[in-house]
């Protein structure tokens, strides 16, 4: 705005400058004063309209004076009937945990598929709230069913993978009969042994090793109530344990009375010192004749390796007799004939033993073993002789 002469000076204008009970209502613009203008406890009885005493004046006579009824009922404190608060009553969100009663929310207040693992406490689910066979193999996590968790016998044959238990899984003498099938011990499964034992079972019906005999024991019955065992066979004897044989055609002649050993011989080994050799020859013998008697005698010598030389009397003709063997008093010349002997004899020895033919000649012009074309045969056994 213009002035007149000088401008005055332009300050900053405070409550200071106006002074006190200035400002009339008049000055006031409607609604410009808010709850921020009006000081705590200002607004006395008195700058109430009279229409809000009034009705302040009628709501106190209704909660102190007046009996109510219908859902709200008392003439005091006032009581609200029971389930006369409807969900309509109540606003969005309203209710809140301090406004459940303990206990007071069970299954048919959840909405489905409302409570997830966020709902439900460290530890709170037990056996109690899961329904029989609800929990299957995608609510197990890895490696969380351990031997705690498995009731007693609740794990069998069909729980197990194919080939997954070895023996770090099988406790001591837990396999039995009854888990062995029919024919699935081999040779292989057995523990070793000593070679040569036979299994057989004692008295309590154990198995138990027979150990092994000697060479040429048999194995004989203890009876019952004692396993068999490994023993010299029983007298008797007479079994074969052995056959030699030799054939030979070579001739041997002897013009004197010395005994001559031929080409007929033989050696066997017995296997037992009980053993008895049986000695089975047969041959031809030749003797020349012209003038007076004549004959000759044969005996087999026996010698036994490292030992003596005999002439058992089983195996000769009769060595004190020259002709014990054949004698003839024609002198009409040459005569051959076919001679056998067969005798049996106990050596007692396991060492080896040769037996050769021995001839000698009486009064002949000449004797012989073999010397017309003829041959000898030598058969020599060992007989069992225990």
């Amino acid at each position: 705005m213009p002035y007149i002469g000088k401008e005055p000076s332009r300050t900053a204008f405070d409550a200071s400058d106006i002074p006190d009970d200035s400002i009339t209502a008049a000055k006031i613009v409607d609604g410009a004063i808010t709850i921020a203008d009006i000081a705590d406890d200002a607004v006395t009885e008195d700058k109430l309209a009279n229409a809000i005493n009034t009705a302040i004046a009628a709501n106190t006579a209704k909660v102190t004076n007046a009996t109510h009824t219908g859902e709200v009922t008392g003439s005091g404190a006032l009581t609200i009937t029971a389930d006369a608060v409807t969900g309509a009553k109540i606003a969005d969100n309203a209710i809140d945990s301090e406004h459940i009663a303990a206990d007071s929310i069970d299954a048919e207040h959840y909405a489905a598929g409302s409570v997830d693992g966020t709902a439900i406490a460290n530890d709170a689910v037990d056996s109690q709230h899961i329904a029989a066979d609800s929990i299957d193999a995608e609510h197990y996590a890895a490696g969380s069913v351990d031997g705690t968790a498995i009731a007693n016998d609740a794990v069998d044959s069909q729980h197990y993978a194919a080939a997954s238990i070895d023996n770090e899984h099988l406790a001591d003498n837990a396999v039995d009969t009854a888990e062995i099938a029919d024919n699935a011990v081999t040779l292989a499964k057995m523990a070793g042994g000593t070679d040569g034992n036979i299994i057989s079972f004692d008295a309590s019906g154990d198995p138990v090793a027979i150990a092994t005999g000697n060479d040429g024991q048999i194995l004989t019955s203890a009876g019952a109530g004692a396993p068999p065992a490994f023993e010299d066979a029983a007298g008797g004897g007479g079994k074969i344990l052995q056959v030699v044989n030799m054939t030979t055609s070579t001739s041997t002649g002897v013009s004197d009375a010395t005994w001559t050993a031929t080409s007929v011989t033989l050696a066997i080994t017995p296997s037992a010192t009980s053993s008895k050799i049986l000695l089975m020859w047969s041959g031809q013998m030749y003797i020349q004749n012209t003038a007076g008697d004549g004959g000759y005698a044969h005996h087999f010598s026996q010698a036994i390796s490292g030992g003596a030389t005999t002439a058992p009397v089983e195996l000769h003709s009769n060595s004190a007799v020259n002709y014990s063997s054949h004698y003839t008093q024609q002198t009409s010349g040459q005569f051959s004939h076919y001679v056998t002997t067969h005798g049996l004899v106990s050596p007692s020895t396991t060492s080896a033993i040769t037996y050769t033919l021995y001839i000698i000649n009486y009064n002949a012009n000449g004797v012989g073993v073999n010397s017309q074309g003829g041959k000898s045969n030598l058969t020599l056994m060992e007989i069992d002789g225990s």
